[in-house]
């Protein structure tokens, strides 16, 4: 069955590039094409849609006006924007307004390639049988009140950072990580940062909400050990994938935008395990008996005993709240075989490799753990093509 994606702009030229690039291509869904968020809002009332692509600039009702109507009307539609380079500098505004913002300079293909990417995930985290593996568990989390004031600042345009450290300052759990990991090893500073000012100068503004998820919900779950569970182990290794795909993302020359999200999905990839073992403590301990006793993985163990596995969990609730669709992939996506994973240069092909390398490097093996090793054994599992995109892999860690 044939997909429907809408795409509205005002900018003939475009919208006749858009379609006669469609035409020469056999696509998995069906284009429509309209030019004002007015028309847009009629074809969402009168026919079923999978995803909205909307121009930014437009008059009477702007793309960002349209696709925040669009997410309250209409919330299982998928959210694109298209802009052009002077609003990519603020591209943080518009997640949660649009799960994907999309340069016009960039060639249609890829366009069309990222919207059948959307579809496909969303089918993948909507999946009936995931859904009716979450109906058992208690009511997921609410996305986190800092998040939403934070996201709220932030779709301004001529918000103050001064208003942010505020927002910060008054949340003593939120200023903790957020010093926490600006002082975490990979970030190559070389005196203690002391100020959350000079943290976010280190971290980014585009990072900080994912990291507002990470301090509300990384807490030890009530009846779980820490000697079976340790939340402040999960941290550690969370924020050390974090920071191995900032190694990575910066020697792979990737662009400011997935970096961001490649770090993000880093810190928050595990998030799935902190809600199964919230919902569900005395199950989650068998899994991790069942996965100790059997030398298995986590997930495996899961999905064994819930049907569902952590990474489908945080990339469902991610998805829930209107997250980038680079980072719910990536979260989604993690545990999959590297070839499959790093098929080619995404945030999801850093986290995995990222997530390996770490493991590699804390396991309790006889051997130490040595990066050529592994690129070796990785570059094994790659096609040549994708393959090349790892050769400078150990540089990262001279």
């Amino acid at each position: 069955m044939h997909h429907q994606v809408l795409f509205v702009d005002d900018d003939l030229e475009y919208l006749s590039e858009v379609k006669d690039s469609s035409k020469k291509r056999e696509l998995s869904f069906n284009c429509h094409f309209v030019q004002s968020s007015k028309e847009a809002l009629v074809e969402l009332a009168s026919k079923k849609y999978d995803l909205i692509v909307s121009d930014l600039d437009m008059p009477e009702m702007n793309g960002e006006m349209l696709l925040q109507k669009v997410s309250y009307e209409y919330p299982s539609v998928l959210r694109f924007i298209l802009s052009g380079k002077k609003d990519l500098v603020n591209v943080h505004r518009f997640f949660g307004v649009a799960q994907q913002v999309f340069s016009k300079d960039r060639p249609t293909e890829e366009l069309f390639e990222s919207i059948v990417s959307a579809i496909e995930l969303k089918q993948r985290i909507t999946n009936p049988d995931i859904l009716h593996c979450l109906q058992r568990f208690d009511s997921l989390p609410m996305i986190p009140q800092s998040f939403l004031k934070i996201s709220e600042l932030l779709r301004k345009e001529d918000f103050h950072q001064r208003e942010l450290l505020d927002i910060i300052a008054k949340d003593l759990t939120l200023t903790t990580e957020v010093l926490r990991i600006a002082n975490s090893a990979f970030f190559g500073s070389r005196k203690k940062i002391a100020s959350v000012d000079s943290a976010l100068n280190i971290l980014g503004v585009s990072s900080l909400k994912n990291i507002v998820i990470f301090a509300e919900l990384f807490k030890q779950p009530a009846g779980l050990s820490k000697k079976l569970f340790d939340v402040n182990k999960l941290w550690e290794h969370s924020v050390g994938v974090s920071n191995i795909t900032v190694l990575l993302a910066r020697n792979l020359g990737m662009s400011t935008e997935d970096r961001d999200a490649a770090f993000s999905a880093g810190l928050l990839h595990d998030l799935g395990k902190i809600i199964l073992a919230k919902m569900r403590p005395l199950d989650y301990k068998k899994a991790l008996e069942l996965a100790e006793n059997l030398s298995a993985p986590v997930y495996e163990a899961e999905l064994a005993l819930f049907g569902i596995s952590h990474d489908e969990v945080g990339a469902h609730l991610l998805e829930t709240w209107g997250f980038p669709l680079s980072i719910v992939e990536a979260v989604g996506y993690h545990h999959h075989e590297l070839q499959a994973c790093c098929s080619k240069l995404t945030p999801l092909s850093v986290v995995a490799v990222a997530n390996s390398i770490h493991h590699g490097l804390t396991s309790e093996q006889e051997e130490p753990f040595r990066i050529e090793d592994f690129e070796e054994t990785l570059l094994s599992q790659l096609s040549n093509s994708s393959g090349n995109l790892w050769r400078g892999l150990h540089r990262a860690f001279e």
